[in-house]
C-alpha cells in the first residue's frame, strides 16, 4: 500500500512539473515572437535560445530562430542547418521549408529553393508566403514566367 501511495505522489509531482515546464516554454515563445515582431531579433534569439533548452525538440523556436539569425546577417549555411533541424524534428511543418526556399533563392540556388518552396506548399497549399515564395523563384530563377503565373494566381484567387 505504501509503494502504491509513493508511485501517486510521485506521479502528481510529475505531471505538476510537466504543466509547470509548459507553462514556461509558453511565455518564453511568446516573449520571443514579441521580440521578433519588433524586430528586436538579438532578444529574440537569446529567447528562442531559451526555449529550446526547456524543450529541446520545439521545431517552431528553430524556424524563428534561424529567422532571426538571418535578419541579423548570420551567414546562410548556419542559417540552413537551423532550418533543416526544424524540418527533422517536424517534418509536416511548412514554414520551415517555404523558409529555405527563400534562404536558397537569395543565394541563386534556384533549384533548391523550387525544391522546398514545393514542398511548402504542398503542405499547405493555401500559404500566401510559399506561393509568393514559388511565383519569384519561377520568374526570376528558373525563368518560367507560366509556373510563375500559375503560383501568383493562386494567391489572387485567395483573395476574391
Amino acid at each position: 500500500m505504501r509503494k502504491f501511495y509513493i508511485f501517486i505522489l510521485i506521479s502528481f509531482f510529475l505531471v505538476s512539473w510537466a504543466h509547470a515546464s509548459a507553462d514556461m516554454l509558453k511565455q518564453i515563445f511568446v516573449q520571443a515572437m514579441i521580440a521578433y515582431r519588433a524586430e528586436d531579433y538579438k532578444k529574440a534569439i537569446g529567447l528562442y535560445e531559451k526555449s529550446l533548452q526547456v524543450y529541446p525538440d520545439f521545431a517552431q523556436a528553430y524556424n524563428f530562430l534561424a529567422l532571426s539569425h538571418k535578419a541579423v546577417g548570420m551567414d546562410s549555411r548556419k542559417v540552413i542547418e537551423l532550418l533543416k533541424k526544424a524540418i527533422e524534428l517536424d517534418p509536416d511543418y511548412a514554414d520551415p521549408y517555404d523558409s529555405l526556399a527563400k534562404v536558397y533563392y537569395s543565394m541563386a540556388d534556384f533549384d533548391s529553393a523550387q525544391e522546398y518552396g514545393l514542398k511548402a506548399v504542398e503542405l499547405q497549399p493555401d500559404s500566401v508566403s510559399g506561393n509568393l515564395s514559388l511565383g519569384w523563384i519561377y520568374l526570376l530563377g528558373q525563368s518560367d514566367p507560366q509556373e510563375a503565373i500559375y503560383y501568383f494566381s493562386r494567391i489572387e484567387d485567395k483573395d476574391e
